[in-house]
């Protein structure tokens, strides 16, 4: 596979535009990125490229006539280059590593994770903190939503926590495709994943248990429809967002009846816990 690397320039785009340009891209076909602090990296296959895209990116981006550079890389298997750089991951009573890793004694969590190109290897701070949210609650959730569920990490672990029937979802085929293949790795028998978005699924009973690990946007945008489908009483995890956000989505809990429960934070980036009180 030959990719093209789109280099954008965000020294002056706040946090909240750089997740929504993240996203304006992934719906453009862009496969992958790689973020900087003043720097986005966006990875396209070179089949996808020409003009219509080009015009599309200068003109109907939240970042109006963005600055970018653009490079053709050369052509090899990038999922082995990636993988060559990708090591286990621990935390309290547990590792996530891919399948070609050795691990002399396993932890009581052993999640096994080929990440292609999804997200989800336990490396992102945000993956981090919603990991350590959920070993911080004090029940045993039975029925879980993960909502923009990337390579499965967080259902996987929350099934080998729990023993808790879980749906999983995610718009991305890639990362829908990817999840499936990680269910099997770990054996995984009560998780079901859908190529949808919450807005897309119905008929569902409440759940005890709501992840969502996605950008703040997203997050803002998609509470009636989490608040909806979670019981009262119910526990709602929430990650993917930066300090200067948080005031936005507490706002939002607040006017959906949540009351927070708990927070932690890292470089930044900030997890939350509520609990649906109304």
């Amino acid at each position: 596979m030959t990719f093209v690397e789109f280099s954008f320039d965000l020294k002056d785009v706040s946090n909240s535009d750089s997740e929504v340009l993240t996203a304006q891209l992934l719906d453009l076909g862009f496969d992958s990125f790689e973020n900087t602090e003043n720097n986005l990296k966006a990875y396209i296959l070179d089949k996808k490229l020409s003009d219509n895209l080009l015009q599309k990116i200068r003109n109907n981006l939240i970042v109006k006539n963005p600055d970018f550079d653009v490079k053709n890389l050369e052509n090899k298997n990038w999922n082995n280059t990636w993988e060559s750089n990708f090591e286990p991951v621990f935390f309290d009573s547990g590792v996530i590593r891919a399948s070609f890793h050795s691990i002399k004694e396993l932890p009581k969590y052993d999640i096994i994770i080929n990440p292609k190109m999804s997200f989800g290897t336990g490396h992102h701070e945000t993956t981090k903190l919603m990991i350590n949210a959920m070993n911080s609650l004090n029940f045993f959730p039975s029925k879980i939503l993960d909502f923009g569920c990337g390579t499965a990490i967080l259902s996987i672990l929350a099934e080998k926590m729990w023993q808790a029937n879980i749906l999983a979802l995610d718009i991305d085929k890639w990362a829908f495709e990817n999840a499936i293949e990680n269910l099997d790795l770990n054996a995984c028998k009560n998780i079901k994943v859908k190529n949808c978005s919450i807005d897309q699924i119905s008929n569902q009973s409440k759940f005890d248990l709501i992840l969502a690990n996605i950008n703040t946007n997203i997050l803002i945008d998609s509470f009636s429809d989490m608040i909806s489908f979670l019981k009262k009483d119910g526990v709602l995890i929430l990650s993917g967002f930066y300090f200067s956000d948080f005031t936005r989505i507490n706002k939002q809990a607040y006017l959906f009846g949540c009351s927070l429960i708990n927070k932690f934070e890292d470089n930044d980036w900030q997890c939350v816990i509520y609990q649906n009180i109304k």
